[in-house]
């Protein structure tokens, strides 16, 4: 650690503890006298600051610890703290690129989970879109267990063969993905009895779907009435990692997020301001 003398017209001695009997000596003479070595020396965190910043913040308590009898300077010592209103630690260009880096990528991906979680609840209620999570493997390996689907309402006519779609099955109204592999239309002409003219016609749809695990296509068609809209997008594997529905399990992702990012940047925040604490000399 550096060592810095100090200049007349201070006086005073800058020990943090008391000061040795020679300095009251040192301080009669006149002229160019030095004090002794071991008190006019500043040791620790107060030998970095100049002359004249510690003469500028020196707390002086001897004159408020003294007796109304006794002067400045005479009886006991003068004792002077050094004090550093200001105290920064040098950051490097890399540490502090982190620093950044990591508080942006953390408002980044809090603010993409809010985002997708607000996007889904505004799409489920409103929309009419729907999320599952496939439970068996009958349309392996397309979908596996696990896998979590986004079902897009769809009118009739939009479906083709070949689309996945989601649909209600058998009397129980069982929910099921399965794609088309055929599509069945049956027109019915309503023709009036008495002159024979056309009235209306009747058109309907049915689907015939297959899991693209099974060997046949499924007994029962699947009626236009009972479809609810056809696979639109897939999470793999995110149903397993939680029981929470794929909403719940963003807006708890996004509350993590949230959490160590504020916790981040409090942190970092108070860091800089806190002040290194001083060592004793």
């Amino acid at each position: 650690m550096p060592r810095e003398r100090l200049r007349r017209p201070y006086s005073g001695c800058l020990r943090l503890r008391p000061c040795p009997p020679a300095w009251n000596d040192w301080h009669g003479h006149g002229g160019d006298a030095h004090p002794p070595r071991r008190a006019r020396l500043v040791r620790g965190p107060a030998a970095l600051l100049r002359t004249d910043a510690q003469r500028g913040h020196l707390a002086m308590t001897a004159e408020s610890q003294l007796s109304e009898t006794q002067k400045p300077h005479e009886g006991n010592p003068m004792v002077a703290i050094p004090v550093m209103e200001h105290s920064t630690v040098p950051v490097r260009p890399a540490m502090r690129f982190l620093r950044v880096g990591g508080s942006l990528l953390g408002g980044i991906f809090f603010g993409l989970a809010m985002g997708a979680a607000v996007l889904l609840f505004v799409a489920t209620r409103f929309l009419g879109y729907e999320i599952l999570t496939v439970q068996t493997g009958s349309m392996k390996p397309t979908l596996d267990p696990g896998d979590v689907v986004i079902i897009r309402p769809t009118s009739a006519s939009d479906i083709k063969e070949q689309d996945i779609i989601l649909f209600d099955s058998g009397k129980d109204r069982v929910p099921v993905v399965h794609r088309v592999v055929a599509i069945r239309r049956f027109v019915t002409n309503l023709n009036d009895a008495e002159t024979g003219e056309l009235v209306r016609t009747d058109t309907r749809v049915e689907y015939i779907t297959k899991g693209d695990a099974m060997l046949e296509a499924d007994q029962a068609p699947a009626a236009a009435a009972a479809v609810h809209g056809k696979v639109w997008f897939t999470v793999p594997r995110i149903g397993r990692a939680t029981e929470l529905p794929l909403q719940g399990a963003l807006l708890l992702f996004a509350g993590l997020i949230g959490v160590a990012w504020v916790s981040y940047e409090v942190y970092r925040r108070t860091g800089k301001t806190r002040a290194p604490g001083g060592g004793q000399g």
